[in-house]
């Protein structure tokens, strides 16, 4: 488990030791066996660039654990945030991404409306992650102020003084309602804060907002429909909180270190009728996530201090009480839970911010071994420090559940199918992977993924090829004479920057190969579809057997179909032929090559055409290949380039490598019409060494 400590001014507390430290299991003191003391070092000075480390066409995740900064996932509640309180807290993000992030940070950021996703780590990722946050907006609706009823006055309407509410029946009009027990074996305190079997002081609610409303046609009848219309409301804008609370922290439990999930929200109330609750919890703890709550209403005035309020209601005290606490306990209760806090009751958002991230800068990872065995009961843990006037944030307790029984609940309690099935009419036949939505670079199965762009359909969407390398020896085949078998799971995900799409691809596969050893790369390529514009691909290999993954992303930039452009140039050393095929090349995720035999190139040119829009095909090509230091090897004067069978103006080329030396190069490619003077340029790197890892087929 994760310990934070910090001293009487927040910061945190370095150089503890392990007898520092005193862990109780339900009351009970363990050994700790385990102790690490964590801290986030300064980015060591950059060394000079390895030879080919600029090209971007390509991405593997092997060392990536040591590029990597903090992890931090940021939950904005854009269906529970109205529009100003939003732009201030997109006002703190984007000053924490500008000035206050480490650059090695890993990033996810995301909306509960599900309609922005994107990661990456800060310092090549911040201008997308800014471009993608200037895209949130605040969607929840602003209530007339003669009409205007507070989600906990929702609530108790709704639940406790409709006939038909979900405690009115078991539990009295007048009963705190305790709810179900939580994750801990005990009730969650009731979200009215009145203890149950108590009768409130006020009397109903409901005659309170019938006081207070405004208009000749007001009626009991009116405001209870509108009590059950907001609790409506509000209780799907929980289970969005809480569903994607649980979906990050599925999804980051592979990554190594803190990490830490911020909620952006106005907050919600602790309604103990909501599942979620206990769902997002479990999930966090076994994910190792902390939750930090961050109140984007700040210092704001409540709603009766507007200028259209001719008089202040009779009891300021309890309203005061019931929205400054109340309609934030759901919130509070998560965050203390998952071992994260609060950041409340202060307009400098950025600020809070920055002290709660720095809180994964330094920490503690203590373990222990539990006296019991998995018994599907919830443990109480408790981490004192032998430290006079320091706070310390840990998680709360453990679910322990056996793997076999955890496997089927999470199977039984997903419930996030649509998320692969938005922006495309064929989703996947199986809940979509959290871990390619918000992991990190995951190395330990070894990817890596080159995207090609293609031609484009008539939806406006990009034929996209995703080309992925899997480095076998990181698989775990199972033996069956000489062949050797290994079933995987894949999973690519597409995402436009610009866009609220996502595009996925998910399947099983099955490998069987020859040999009494598995080693060298497997290769394999499949197509999705993309929006113009900036992008991103994401593609998380999962071993079955094993649990094991790694995870990749690549950014790429679709080009504007609508304008004459070329598809991305394939770079490969090999061909192959299918059975009754022509030859064909073969895409590769990897542009290192041995300096022997022939280095195919092919690209193909759309959208040329003639003064008057007509399709052209007078279309000349050329090309220069040269070293990283300018010297030239070999160029070609503009050619016509040859129209296909299908109508197609596609060039290939063969370079031979016979000779050369060790070293990057680089291939320009120059596309001119003849006709117009229109002139397509794109330069394409690559390195040739003679120990360059070979795919396998």
């Amino acid at each position: 488990m994760d310990v934070v400590v910090l001293d009487n001014q927040g910061q945190p507390v370095r150089g503890l030791a392990r007898e520092d430290f005193t862990l109780l299991e339900d009351g009970r003191p363990q050994r700790v066996v385990g102790f690490q003391a964590k801290e986030l070092t300064p980015p060591a000075q950059q060394s000079a660039p390895e030879v080919g480390i600029n090209d971007e066409r390509t991405a593997a995740n092997q060392g990536s654990s040591e590029r990597r900064g903090r992890t931090f996932a940021f939950l904005v509640d854009d269906l529970g945030t109205e529009a100003l309180p939003m732009e201030d807290a997109k006002r703190a993000i984007a000053g924490w991404l500008n000035d206050k992030a480490d650059p090695r940070d890993e990033v996810t950021l995301t909306t509960t409306s599900g309609d922005t996703w994107w990661g990456d780590r800060v310092d090549r990722g911040r201008a997308d992650l800014l471009a993608v946050l200037s895209r949130v907006r605040g969607r929840k609706p602003r209530q007339l102020r003669s009409e205007w009823m507070s989600d906990w006055e929702a609530y108790r309407i709704a639940v406790y003084e409709s006939p038909t509410g979900a405690a009115a029946a078991s539990e009295g009009l007048e009963s705190g309602g305790a709810g179900p027990p939580s994750a801990s074996g005990a009730s969650r305190a009731p979200a009215s804060g009145t203890p149950a079997g108590i009768p409130n002081p006020l009397g109903h609610i409901i005659d309170r907002v019938l006081n207070r409303w405004q208009g000749p046609a007001k009626s009991r009848q009116m405001v209870m429909a509108r009590a059950m219309e907001l609790y409506d409301g509000t209780t799907r804008r929980i289970q969005s909180v809480l569903s994607a609370v649980e979906r990050l922290s599925r999804g980051l439990a592979g990554a190594r270190g803190r990490k830490s999930i911020f909620v952006f929200s106005e907050g919600f109330l602790n309604d103990s009728h909501q599942s979620g609750f206990e769902r997002a919890v479990d999930a966090s703890q076994r994910g190792n996530t902390a939750v930090y709550f961050i109140d984007v209403r700040g210092l704001a005035g409540l709603y009766f201090y507007g200028a259209d309020q001719a008089t202040a209601p009779a009891d300021v005290g309890v309203i005061t009480t019931e929205e400054a606490y109340l309609e934030t306990a759901g919130t509070e209760y998560v965050a203390k839970t998952t071992g994260g806090a609060s950041v409340r009751d202060t307009n400098d958002l950025l600020g809070g911010l920055e002290r709660v991230a720095r809180e994964s800068s330094v920490y503690y990872l203590l373990g222990y071994q539990p006296d019991n065995s998995p018994d599907g009961k919830w443990h109480k843990l408790e981490v004192q420090v032998s430290r006079p006037g320091v706070t310390v944030r840990s998680r709360r307790g453990y679910q322990a559940t056996a793997p076999s029984d955890l496997a089927a609940s999470q199977q039984a309690n997903d419930t996030h199918k649509s998320e692969g099935k938005k922006g495309s009419s064929k989703g996947p036949t199986r809940p979509l992977d959290p871990a390619v939505m918000a992991s990190p670079p995951d190395e330990t199965i070894a990817l890596r993924v080159a995207p090609y762009v293609l031609g484009a359909e008539k939806v406006a969407l990009a034929r996209v090829l995703i080309a992925v390398e899997v480095e076998m020896s990181t698989l775990a085949f199972d033996a069956t004479g000489t062949r050797r078998q290994a079933t995987v799971d894949l999973t690519i995900l597409g995402l436009s920057r610009d866009e609220p799409k996502l595009f996925p691809l998910d399947e099983r596969l099955k490998l069987d190969l020859q040999g009494a050893t598995v080693g060298g790369w497997l290769t394999l390529s499949r197509e999705i579809r993309l929006p113009a514009g900036v992008a991103q691909v994401r593609v998380l290999v999962r071993d079955a057997a094993t649990g094991r993954a790694g995870t990749v992303t690549q950014r790429l930039v679709v080009p504007a179909l609508d304008r004459p452009y070329l598809t991305t140039p394939i770079l490969t050393d090999r061909i192959e032929t299918p059975r009754g095929g022509p030859p064909r090349l073969v895409p590769l995720a990897h542009r290192r090559f041995r300096p022997e035999g022939r280095l195919y190139c092919a690209y193909e040119v759309f959208g040329m055409t003639d003064t008057e829009g007509r399709a052209t095909t007078q279309v000349a090509g050329s090309h220069t290949l040269q070293t990283d230091e300018g010297r030239v090897i070999s160029t070609s004067p503009p050619t016509r380039i040859a129209v296909d069978l299908g109508g197609r103006v596609v060039r290939m080329l063969a370079l031979p490598l016979d000779g050369l030396e060790e070293g990057g190069y680089q291939l320009t490619l120059e596309v001119v019409d003849q006709m117009s003077g229109r002139t397509l340029v794109t330069h394409e790197a690559f390195v040739l060494e003679r120990e360059a890892r070979v795919s396998s087929k």
